[in-house]
């Protein structure tokens, strides 16, 4: 009877000494600095590499700097198109692309250790204050020196630009004399057509130099002038245009090609096919069309001018850099 209960009450002792056995374990690895006794890492090689570098190596290291150079790394074995945009650039990505900033409104060279104003935007706070073309930037607030050495366009812009209403003084060197100048930022508008006129009584002329958020809608105003000043031919210069939203490439080629004409379709490994079509009547289907393009006219530039080509609405030159 002894050798019986003995028996039945086996699971049992097996089950208290698994559960010990359990505890014991736990308790062990927690006094080696590991709490994830009863999980997997779910971690692969390149995070397991960074994580023992911020932990075990003997000086300090900017892990951000290495985790960049590792994500370009990666990317540069893809295509020249793949490119990591880090936190620092893409405020700067961003306006370009939705076609507005807040900030002072310059465009400045870097020469030497000297920031020099080169371009003034126009009814931008910075010329309506009185910032001139050749004047060398010297500090910020009286305290930002901005004449060293090594400085970058990111500490620059940084600086520059703010909340729309804040104020920022700047003092700079004119003809040998110190100026401190108060400017109040603005909200500054990025154009992304860059010139619209009449080459001749017929013929029209539009340089669009990327597609942003506001672009189909500043190309169609240029157009209609255009076609106001009875324009019968158009010239459309993409060079050095290296993209942007597709949208609003596509846009505008539905205001070249009628009917239901497809003007481009995107497939991937993984996501099935989409296509754009044409929706409306466009306000210069039928007009002599050509477009300009170089090795710099790329991504959505690329749609725009391939739809056109495709459907032989338009006549594309590449201007290449040995031709003048």
């Amino acid at each position: 009877m002894q050798s019986k209960a003995s028996k039945n009450l086996m699971p049992l002792y097996l089950s208290l000494i698994l559960i010990a056995g359990m505890a014991l374990g736990y308790m062990l690895s927690s006094s080696v600095g590991n709490n994830n006794f009863f999980s997997k890492s779910n971690n692969n090689t390149l995070q397991e590499i960074s994580t023992l570098i911020k932990s075990k190596y003997v000086d300090e290291i900017g892990m951000d700097s290495i985790n960049t150079y590792a994500i370009d790394e990666m990317l540069s074995h893809l295509d020249p198109h793949s490119v990591y945009i880090s936190p620092a650039e893409l405020e700067s990505v961003n306006s370009q692309l939705e076609g507005h900033f807040t900030g002072i409104g310059v465009l400045y060279n870097i020469i030497d250790d000297t920031v020099c104003i080169v371009q003034l935007i126009n009814n931008g706070p910075a010329k309506k204050a009185g910032i001139e073309v050749g004047d060398k930037l010297l500090n910020i607030n009286d305290s930002i020196s901005l004449n060293k050495q090594n400085i970058s366009e990111e500490f620059i812009r940084s600086k520059m630009r703010g909340e729309e209403g804040s104020k920022v003084s700047i003092n700079v060197l004119r003809d040998g004399v110190t100026k401190k100048i108060n400017i109040t930022r603005a909200t500054i508008a990025i154009p992304s057509v860059d010139a619209a006129y009449m080459l001749d009584a017929k013929t029209g002329y539009i340089k669009i130099n990327k597609f942003a958020e506001r672009t189909y809608e500043e190309f169609m105003q240029e157009l209609e002038k255009l076609q106001k000043a009875k324009m019968e031919n158009l010239v459309l210069d993409l060079r050095g245009n290296g993209g942007g939203f597709m949208r609003a490439a596509t846009a505008i080629a539905d205001e070249f090609l009628g009917g239901d004409k497809l003007i481009v379709y995107t497939q991937g490994n993984k996501t099935e096919k989409d296509e754009i079509h044409c929706r409306k009547d466009g306000l210069f289907e039928t007009g002599k069309l050509v477009v300009l393009i170089d090795e710099t006219s790329a991504s959505a530039s690329e749609v725009l001018a391939g739809a056109l080509q495709d459907w032989d609405r338009a006549t594309i030159i590449l201007h290449t850099p040995w031709q003048k």
